[in-house]
């Protein structure tokens, strides 16, 4: 995971995937540079001087590309980078190409991260009010009221953590905290949730003394969707061992008198939107079959390489090193699993990728075109989409 992710071209080879291999004279590569390095390396690969522009100097994108003209990257590039209504720009200066968003771009994206983080904030907030008075509904199988009993419980424990933590997980913030950190009630509710009918994945019962108590690792981090926000908290006896662990912190489940509490169907609908155009299998490029066995089990970076060898068309797309679990790096990267023996037609292809890395698609103008929803998000500082290598999540959790 803490893997170099960089430019690859002719002039700059370095060993990165089986999917980037050796790059031929033309072919460029790049996954994860910011736009202030990457565009001079696209133009040294067209034989041009090339520069980025200070408004979208920090973009990083995916872009593999064959021999397509300098023009054209730049065309699809002023088609992905700006923000409405503002727009791209590509001129020239001298003797030097110059790409850039203009102003109205940046402050589009500036209002629009701002606008999230606030609305966002307000929306967990405001679901977590409705969950706690879910907690306090009566009636209904005794399995449903003893979910209520417990959600109950790993709210108090959150309300009892410091208030700027408490911010700091409405925001989508990475949150951790130590037994010490709660009220006199939080510390309550979390050694009740620690008794006898709670045992931790190990089997054993566990903070039964104080030294447990004193090591008690609190964690709080957003998951659910961009739509439909959730917080997970987990409650362990240090890094790595074992607890008790509460799914959501935003919503109530599905509960089913045989299978228990499931919180699935809340995000099912985002989960099963359609990623691509519409009528993708009507579009003749998009029918190709290409075979995707050699993307088993890369990251992102790979697999999207793989879908341009094998399709021999130009891709373009907006970074996300897709984590298992934003904010965290602790979770590790999503990879592409399963057996893909089987050629697949490329807008099939395109799908499955697109929903096991919670990816959107688009194809235009003969380009495949990549966006993250978690874009936005990255806007409004709820998660860091820069490279695993410079990550500044590594740093300690709110």
């Amino acid at each position: 995971m803490r893997g170099p992710i960089g430019i690859l071209l002719a002039s700059a080879c370095v060993a990165w995937s089986l999917a980037a291999g050796a790059q031929a004279p033309g072919q460029i590569s790049l996954a994860g540079e910011t736009l202030a390095a990457g565009i001079p390396l696209v133009g040294t690969a067209r034989d041009q001087r090339a520069v980025c522009g200070l408004n979208a100097a920090d973009r990083r994108v995916y872009l593999f590309a064959d021999n397509e003209p300098l023009a054209d990257i730049a065309a699809h590039l002023k088609r992905l980078i700006p923000r409405a209504p503002g727009k791209g720009l590509w001129f020239k200066s001298g003797s030097t190409w110059v790409f850039d968003e203009d102003i109205a771009s940046r402050n589009a994206r500036r209002a629009a991260g701002a606008r999230r983080l606030r609305e966002s904030a307000a929306e967990r907030q405001r679901r977590y009010d409705d969950l706690r008075r879910w907690t306090r509904e009566d009636g209904g199988a005794t399995g449903i009221n003893n979910k209520r009993t417990s959600t109950g419980r790993f709210m108090t424990v959150f309300d009892g953590l410091p208030a700027n933590k408490r911010k700091a997980a409405f925001q989508g913030r990475w949150v951790r905290a130590g037994y010490g950190d709660l009220t006199s009630a939080g510390q309550q509710a979390l050694r009740r949730l620690s008794g006898p009918a709670a045992r931790g994945n190990d089997g054993a019962y566990w903070l039964r003394r104080q030294a447990d108590l004193d090591r008690m690792v609190i964690e709080i981090w957003p998951t659910g969707t961009p739509k439909d926000p959730a917080l997970t908290m987990s409650l362990r006896r240090g890094p790595g061992l074992s607890g008790a662990y509460m799914p959501d912190l935003l919503n109530p489940p599905k509960w089913d008198p045989k299978e228990g509490s499931d919180y699935s169907e809340i995000h099912k609908q985002y989960r099963d939107r359609n990623r691509g155009p519409a009528k993708a299998e009507d579009i003749p490029a998009l029918q190709r079959k290409i075979n995707l066995a050699a993307a088993t089990d890369k990251h992102i970076e790979d697999v999207l390489a793989v879908l341009h060898q094998e399709s021999g068309l130009p891709l373009l797309g907006e970074y996300d090193p897709c984590l298992g679990n934003l904010p965290s790096p602790e979770f590790g990267r999503k990879a592409l699993n399963g057996s893909f023996e089987e050629p697949l037609p490329l807008y099939q292809a395109l799908a499955l990728v697109a929903k096991r890395f919670d990816l959107d698609w688009d194809y235009y103008r003969g380009w495949i075109h990549i966006r993250s929803p978690r874009t936005l998000l990255a806007w409004a500082g709820e998660v860091d989409l820069s490279p695993p290598a410079n990550r500044s999540d590594q740093e300690a959790p709110h």
